[in-house]
């Protein structure tokens, strides 16, 4: 575990504030505290590798309006059971989905992230807005 995921498993915050780690936490974590300001070089190079990653993560992910309106899991699945997939992949922005063919409830899955495994003839696809 890196000293910076043990940081925050006992409860310090870590960031950045004007190119020097800021630490915010519980008075009984100072010995973890002066740990990771002794490796600040190590630590700042960690959080920056962590917000580049979550800069590219956001860049190749783009979500879809219904993501949004959807505020818990419940409604999530609400949107997935009422019998038309969502406008787009939640993952990947992709238009094509597919089911199991003859289901009653069967859940819009993705074409691209989840291909499917099943018999050719099994499966009901929805490409796009055109069944």
């Amino acid at each position: 575990m890196s000293r910076l995921a043990r940081a925050r498993a006992a409860g310090l915050t870590v960031s950045v504030s004007g190119g020097r780690l800021a630490l915010e936490g519980p008075e009984d974590q100072e010995a973890l505290a002066k740990d990771l300001l002794a490796a600040e070089t190590e630590v700042l190079a960690e959080l920056e590798a962590e917000a580049r990653y979550k800069a590219a993560l956001r860049a190749a992910v783009p979500i879809s309006a219904e993501w949004f309106r959807a505020r818990t899991a419940e409604d999530l699945l609400a949107m997935l059971e009422d019998g038309t997939p969502p406008a787009r992949c939640f993952a990947c922005s992709s238009t094509c989905w597919w089911r199991l063919a003859g289901l009653a409830r069967a859940h819009w899955i993705c074409g691209i992230c989840h291909p499917p495994l099943v018999p050719a003839e099994r499966v009901e696809w929805f490409d796009g807005g055109q069944a």
